[in-house]
């Protein structure tokens, strides 16, 4: 059985690698959260409606543009880093060009696929447009910091942040009963922080391990989110739910680079995936009950 499941998922993951290479597919399996989720609290709070179903479909086709477009800007970023920020001579160029050329399929595709659901989108509400400044400014600050090779920056991430969270309000909009605003925007700004925070979190797993300076500020940043949640609470004027959601949060940034300290090496993909889909999980639910934001 063993042999069996190895002879059969080899020529999987090949494909599912040359997919990567080719920019039809990300690795980045934690942006998925950070690009769903926003859609379905919206969704949940104004009402399901078709035309959402129409942004999702947008949206993951701009999610995988920009993800392919990465790869593309990072093949000439890289070019120009090994040659110390000077010219490239026409050999170079000749390389950089073949290699940008593999994501051209990809980059046409979704390209079109999020032009044409967006244009269906406009079509069905064109008070949508209000949304494009700030979807561009998130969108050009996080080309900017491709172009930089800063892909992996806390600015870059925390752009990808901002234009993802806009979908909570967009969603919302197109719903079938979109009035609580307040409650709309309470949400947005709950999972704004969420996923910000994630970036300083993650990093303390993976790439700055072991960092004190990244621990630190992870745990300083939850920490602060919740004292400040406490004092509105305190005040009656956000729900002890939001509150606990938080202490999760800093009880989870404290605990788990402690545990792969201890460890010594990084914690397996598998655990740190289920939890953050707990969480994720976790943070719908305080988002959308009824008893919750009330």
């Amino acid at each position: 059985m063993n042999s069996t499941q190895t002879t059969t998922s080899a020529p999987h993951g090949a494909r599912v690698h040359a997919l990567v290479r080719k920019g039809w597919l990300t690795n980045q399996h934690g942006a998925w959260a950070m690009m769903l989720v926003p859609i379905l609290v919206g969704s949940i709070l104004g009402g399901f409606t078709w035309p959402q179903a129409l942004l999702t479909f947008a949206w993951l086709a701009a999610f995988f543009f920009f993800s392919a477009l990465g790869l593309w800007i990072k093949v000439s970023a890289s070019a120009r880093k090994r040659t110390g920020g000077k010219p490239l001579d026409p050999k170079r160029k000749a390389a950089v060009a073949r290699r940008q050329a593999r994501y051209r399929s990809a980059l046409i595709t979704y390209a079109s696929f999020a032009a044409v659901g967006a244009l269906g989108l406009v079509l069905i509400k064109p008070d949508l447009v209000v949304w494009a400044p700030a979807l561009a400014v998130c969108f050009g600050v996080a080309v900017w910091e491709m172009w930089r090779d800063a892909d992996r920056s806390f600015l870059a991430r925390a752009s990808a942040v901002m234009a993802s969270q806009l979908l909570t309000p967009i969603a919302f909009s197109l719903g079938s009963n979109p009035h609580d605003w307040a409650r709309m925007w309470l949400a947005t700004a709950v999972l704004t922080l969420y996923f910000v925070g994630t970036i300083p979190y993650v990093k303390t797993l993976i790439r700055e391990r072991g960092s004190r300076a990244w621990i630190r500020g992870s745990i300083a940043y939850h920490g602060v989110v919740l004292t400040v949640a406490l004092v509105i609470a305190s005040l009656g004027m956000l729900s002890w739910w939001i509150v606990a959601l938080w202490a999760l949060l800093l009880v989870r940034s404290v605990a788990f680079p402690a545990w792969s300290n201890k460890l010594g090496k990084p914690l397996r993909p598998a655990i740190v995936g289920f939890t953050e889909f707990a969480v994720s999980t976790a943070v719908v639910l305080v988002l959308v009950l009824p008893a919750t934001l009330s």
